[in-house]
């Protein structure tokens, strides 16, 4: 397995620590050859442990200029390996979700099982969660982020190969553990998802510029049109008849590119951090949770309040009570009842 973090900033060592401690307990546990990735964006903040018997610990530092991409160095990591047989399973986390071997063993055996259901768009996912003590002492593990907190929280519950899944409203992670050749298959699909609206595009820019020359005669209008549509998408000067290399296209780039492809960033808020932490695959699959095992696929998210404290998100219990009452329709923590303790309010009272 080859483990990824990528860590922007200074971030307490111990939290590092605590993640390539739950790797070398899978290289334990399973007897897999573990390599751990973790990026930094400066050499002064790699103060974790880096020798730890029987996995190979590396840290690279990256370009801190690179904002909220910075998230994406991880895939500098796979891409020499992906299409080898270095590795079977890639790890991709934030630094502080907290992924167990319990938690990889879990989503093994998910993939496992919906691989044989003949369903390749089906992605086993982890829910985040954090511990709570609200004002009145009452303790409280909530599932995580804000998207959790607007109603419905549960989409649908569906039956895959003899098993109750639940398809939450909410399908990010922070993390992404994949077999190989899920990951070649995801990477594939996305790379055809932007080839297609690369062709998109280029075609309407050469339509529009086309319908400029008929409306404009006597005019050069059109000309500019059809030439600034060639420049903007880097064609060279007979536009659709020649070719060229999609990885050099400044504008529609690729999922190996530096930046989050353009057009492909498919949610509200310019979300770049959270793309390459696993929206980037959310297009073409249908994030999935075991409803009987649901607790296996808890994550803990380790900035304990951090989201929590907000006081607007669903216990876990009364998530998984919200997904077993659902009957056909998209089903809310209120509609069976709950109401948040102590200072916290109820998920319906937060706008969307």
């Amino acid at each position: 397995m080859l483990a990824c973090v990528a860590s922007y900033g200074d971030k307490d060592p111990r939290a590092i620590n605590t993640l390539i401690a739950n790797y070398k307990d899978a290289h334990d546990r399973f007897g897999m050859d573990v390599d751990v990735e973790v990026w930094v964006s400066d050499k002064k903040y790699a103060t974790f442990r880096t020798e730890w018997p029987g996995i190979d610990v590396r840290v690279r530092v990256g370009d801190d200029s690179l904002g909220h991409d910075f998230a994406g160095l991880c895939r500098t990591s796979a891409k020499p390996h992906l299409h080898t047989d270095d590795y079977t399973h890639y790890l991709v986390s934030e630094n502080d979700i907290n992924v167990t071997s319990s938690n990889m063993e879990a989503l093994c055996r998910e993939h496992r099982h919906l691989d044989r259901t003949g369903r390749d768009d089906l992605h086993p996912m982890l829910v985040r969660y954090e511990d709570l003590v609200d004002t009145s002492g009452e303790f409280h593990r909530v599932v995580v982020d804000e998207n959790y907190c607007n109603p419905p929280q549960v989409k649908k519950v569906e039956w895959h190969g003899g098993q109750r899944y639940v398809v939450p409203r909410n399908p990010y992670a922070a993390m992404f553990f994949l077999p190989v050749q899920r990951y070649r298959t995801y990477v594939d699909k996305l790379e055809k998802g932007i080839a297609m609206l690369r062709l998109e595009v280029r075609l309407f820019l050469v339509i529009f510029g086309y319908f400029w020359l008929f409306l404009v005669i006597f005019g050069y209008f059109w000309l500019f049109l059809v030439i600034f549509g060639n420049l903007r998408m880097g064609n060279c000067t007979d536009g659709l008849f020649c070719s060229q290399d999609p990885s050099t296209d400044p504008w529609i780039e690729s999922y190996w590119a530096k930046h989050v492809p353009y057009g492909v960033d498919w949610y509200p808020g310019g979300l770049v951090r959270e793309w390459y932490a696993s929206f980037w695959f959310q297009g073409f699959t249908t994030a999935v949770i075991p409803l009987d095992t649901f607790g296996e696929m808890m994550v803990h998210h380790m900035d304990d309040g951090k989201y929590a404290a907000s006081g607007n998100l669903p216990e876990e219990r009364q998530f998984v009570k919200a997904a077993n009452t659902y009957r056909g329709v998209p089903t809310s923590v209120a509609d069976i009842g709950y109401e948040f303790a102590g200072h916290r309010r109820r998920c319906d009272e937060v706008l969307n």
